[in-house]
């Protein structure tokens, strides 16, 4: 769819800095190199409407993935192709058939390892059907229904050269149906080597949201997605895999800033003092800046309006 548009850290190698050029950073605007989206479900009767947005000029290469909420396993992921100012939409609904959940999509922005709609989330990442993944079935339930709520993750894997053939096969041209704007897509999206000619290393500019809904009950939750910036070093070439890859993740934050390890992610204490933190690993990177001591929140139970509260901490 076409669219114009409090944390305490012990560990790790602590130093004051006030460089916020790069390094993993939670960025309160919204905007990132990575988005989370902490909860999806389509139990009671709840679908997850969702968005995937670049707010930049310039066209984003981005790995979607989602994650069964019993053990973070992959239980659908793509690639999607993102022309300037594009924004994405899909709902994940219940697959009556099965009991699992499914990805419903209407949007004509290009993607490659997605199936038709709808697709249905897979369970073979858990049960231990996924061959050559090196993923044994875990001790959780097996059945498909265990696909039912979980979270899903966006990472730029690269921008798109505004000169490739790429950007090219991906930008909407003007149509007759209904003004709408359609990218030529086609057999480029295959040809893996000719995507990664045409990428450079990600930038930031994505930002997305997610809203629960059940329309016989009236309800809505929306909530914004969770962005980090400085996830990855412009030095270190792009993030390009095919669709089914493993890669990227969360951990794979690197930064050329880092002096005493891989990544380095940039923090905030309760007095407001920034910190800088370098690690081993980019897992440790990305975990640091979304930990918290203590969690607050309201909650409402009063019986007389028949109100519950529910937290989801991913």
């Amino acid at each position: 769819m076409k669219k114009q548009p409090a944390l305490v850290i012990a560990a790790g190698v602590i130093s004051l800095s006030m460089n916020w050029a790069s390094a993993v950073l939670l960025n309160p605007k919204g905007l990132g190199q990575v988005l989370i989206y902490p909860y999806y479900t389509v139990n009671r009767s709840h679908d997850t409407f969702l968005s995937i947005g670049n707010a930049s000029d310039i066209g984003k290469a981005v790995k979607v993935r989602f994650r069964e909420g019993y053990n973070g396993r992959d239980v659908r992921d793509f690639n999607l192709f993102l022309s300037a100012h594009d924004v994405w939409t899909a709902t994940i609904s219940a697959a009556n058939a099965a009991g699992g959940a499914q990805l419903q999509w209407s949007d004509r922005s290009c993607t490659s390892g997605l199936p038709a709609s709808p697709s249905p989330f897979s369970s073979s990442a858990y049960d231990g059907t996924l061959a050559g993944s090196g993923q044994p079935q875990d001790s959780g339930p097996s059945g498909i229904t265990r696909t039912r709520e979980g979270f899903f993750e966006v990472i730029a894997m690269g921008d798109i050269s505004a000169a490739s053939a790429l950007a090219t096969a991906i930008a909407h041209v003007q149509t007759g149906v209904a003004g709408q704007g359609v990218p030529p897509c086609g057999a480029l999206l295959n040809d893996d080597q000719a995507i990664a000619a045409g990428l450079a290393p990600p930038t930031s500019g994505l930002f997305g949201s997610a809203g629960i809904i059940d329309i016989g009950q009236g309800i809505f939750y929306s909530y914004d997605a969770v962005a980090l910036t400085g996830f990855y070093g412009l030095s270190q070439g792009n993030l390009y895999t095919t669709p089914g890859s493993p890669s990227p993740t969360l951990q794979s934050a690197v930064d050329a800033e880092a002096e005493n390890g891989v990544a380095r992610a940039h923090l905030a204490t309760d007095s407001g003092r920034a910190l800088a933190l370098d690690y081993d690993h980019g897992y440790d990177a990305t975990s640091s800046v979304l930990m918290a001591d203590t969690l607050y929140n309201d909650y409402l139970v009063s019986p007389a309006i028949g109100a519950t509260t529910d937290w989801v901490v991913t």
